[in-house]
């Protein structure tokens, strides 16, 4: 098995809210790295997908 650690590994912001984890800030946090990462190098062709999971979630709530 190899244990290596590649890429690049930005630290994360651990948002509290009340003492506790805010799992809903973290969660948007989270997505909000991964796009920032996927449209920094050009992968544009990710935009359709982030496009319905976002509509999704606007009508979910």
């Amino acid at each position: 098995m190899n244990s290596e650690i590649k890429g690049s590994i930005p630290p994360v912001i651990t948002p509290f809210k009340n003492g506790e984890i805010d799992l809903d800030t973290y969660r948007k946090l989270i997505i909000f790295m991964w796009l920032k990462a996927h449209m920094d190098i050009g992968e544009w062709h990710f935009r359709g997908t982030f496009d319905a999971y976002y509509r999704r979630k606007k009508q979910t709530g």
